[in-house]
């Protein structure tokens, strides 16, 4: 088998299982083969154009996932910061789910940590949720309104 047959055939091993951004395919492959650079490149785009390798439908489904598992956007962004060549799709993605739709899954967050989303009397338990929901990768404001009244 040839270089380009086997370096293809990762390529397309590895897509098979899961989507990948442009980057991190990039560097799955570079692992594998160091000395392929400019193939590696030419097999991207040619993945790219067969519509194998999407960096929007990566983006879209890996912050479908993160929500999905409680994570707020500012996670998510530290989860794929090298994961992409085009970040502006992550910002894209992240400003398309809506601060309505970030409150919720803060909630849902508390809701499933502690039981309950009602604001605790205790300053110490405010702080302690506070602190909880800010490590998920919620901002401030987020973090208030998912307190519910």
């Amino acid at each position: 088998m040839s270089r380009a047959a086997e370096l293809e055939n990762r390529a397309v091993t590895l897509l098979a299982r899961r989507d990948y951004g442009r980057a991190e395919l990039r560097e799955r492959l570079l692992q594998r083969f160091p000395e392929n650079g400019e193939q590696i490149e030419v097999l991207l785009d040619a993945l790219s154009e067969r519509g194998w390798l999407d960096e929007q439908r990566f983006v879209d489904s890996a912050v479908d996932q993160y929500r999905a598992r409680g994570d707020g956007p500012a996670k998510i962004r530290h989860r794929l910061a090298g994961r992409l060549d085009e970040a502006w799709r992550l910002e894209e993605a992240l400003a398309a789910v809506g601060e309505g739709a970030w409150v919720e899954t803060a909630r849902e967050a508390l809701r499933k940590k502690f039981g309950t989303t009602e604001r605790p009397r205790d300053p110490k338990e405010v702080a302690r949720r506070l602190r909880f929901l800010q490590g998920r990768g919620f901002t401030s404001a987020q973090c208030w309104s998912a307190f519910e009244e």
